[in-house]
């Protein structure tokens, strides 16, 4: 039994901090040292309830590259054990321009999925039935699987997404919203 499963959103970040947002146009910015580190919605969600003392498990695919051993490191390092299909196309990554007040722009490149889902549904469903509270990131892989993994949740097990800067309208995000049971959206729209 784990207290959370996260099922998507993993890969790196890489940020920048950045005197202003927008950025003045010009060639080039001397800017403060560029970090390269585990990042995506999962991944923050998973890591700050493993600070917290939760036990958590994460299912997602991570390309069999640089950026994905990134990731496996760091999540083994942090204690998050992982059930990973291997994503042909490349670990997901993104880039983050961050203001000194903390405001950030992120360009995302999000290695679409491509085939048929990387999990069964059954096997979805036997990890799900295993979680206290499942939280599932708006990946392309993973809506397919959400009536498998809502009729897999046990009776009192909240489903959770993050739905970022959704305007309410944008119907990729409609079947997202429409199943979890809690929604956390940013306060940019």
């Amino acid at each position: 039994m784990v207290d959370l499963l996260v099922i998507g959103g993993l890969g790196v970040d890489v940020r920048v901090r950045v005197p202003a947002l927008p950025l003045p146009a010009a060639d080039s910015h001397t800017v403060e040292p560029i970090e390269l580190r585990i990042g995506n919605t999962g991944a923050g969600v998973a890591l700050a309830a493993r600070a917290l003392g939760l036990r958590v498990r994460v299912v997602d695919t991570l390309g069999a590259d640089v950026p994905g051993d990134l990731v496996r490191m760091a999540l083994a390092r942090a204690g998050v054990p992982a059930v990973l299909a291997e994503d042909r196309g490349g670990t997901r990554r993104s880039v983050s321009l961050v203001d000194p007040g903390g405001r950030r722009t992120s360009l995302y490149d999000p290695r679409p999925w491509r085939g048929g889902t990387p999990f069964a549904p059954t096997e979805l469903a036997g990890l799900v039935r295993d979680a206290r509270h499942v939280h599932i990131s708006i990946m392309d892989w993973t809506l397919p699987l959400l009536p498998a993994v809502r009729a897999a949740m046990p009776a009192g097990v909240a489903l959770s997404t993050d739905l970022h800067d959704w305007d309410g309208t944008n119907a990729y995000h409609r079947p997202f919203a429409d199943i979890a049971d809690l929604l956390l959206v940013s306060g940019v729209r």
